[in-house]
């Protein structure tokens, strides 16, 4: 980030002292890479209507990186970096075309890097997420039966008792779990 920010104040610098070749030597409308998009001070705009094309595909190159992040993925987050969008657009109306040229070349490698992230991701099929969901299931199911094991030892006959009738709703036709429930009942003079 701090290269992003002292490149860009270093292209403001330039466009502010008319560097040599950035005054004549744009590219496709914008000829000159000095002038932004829209002056403040006259309200006028050099390239028009045209001038709005580069802030404008910037924000959406943003908006697009956005949704292949993984902060995007979380609805919140994605709504409020997505809102960020509206002040770089203001932002960028006022920036010469130079520093638009740069921000774009940015935001353009940073989609870049985030879509081959996503290509490079391993794929899950269905019988993986199956497996990992089963022993995720069979890892609660130990959880349960050791915190029982644990709050009978400790003389917690309430907690170990809680944690048998989690496991018997979770696997009903388990005896093992009605017949150790039996023995805490019994144990326990209930």
């Amino acid at each position: 980030m701090p290269i992003v920010i002292s490149l860009t104040l270093a292209l403001r610098r330039m466009c502010d002292s008319l560097w040599p070749g950035l005054t004549s030597e744009g590219a496709l409308y914008f000829t000159d890479l000095t002038a932004p998009p829209v002056y403040l001070q006259t309200l006028s705009t050099p390239y028009g209507t045209a001038g709005a094309i580069l802030p404008l595909g910037l924000m959406l190159l943003y908006a697009s990186a956005v949704d292949r992040s993984r902060g995007g993925s979380s609805p919140g987050i994605n709504v409020a970096l997505k809102l960020c969008a509206i002040p770089l657009y203001i932002a960028a109306l006022q920036q010469p075309h130079a520093v638009l040229l740069y921000w774009l070349s940015h935001a353009a490698t940073q989609l870049g890097v985030y879509q081959v992230a996503v290509l490079m991701e391993p794929k899950q099929t269905a019988s993986t997420e199956a497996t990992q969901t089963d022993q995720g299931d069979a890892s609660l199911d130990d959880l349960l039966l050791v915190l029982s094991d644990s709050y009978e030892k400790a003389g917690n006959k309430a907690a170990a008792r809680a944690c048998l009738q989690a496991l018997s709703v979770r696997q009903p036709g388990l005896g093992s779990v009605q017949e150790r429930l039996k023995q805490l009942d019994t144990t326990s003079g209930v």
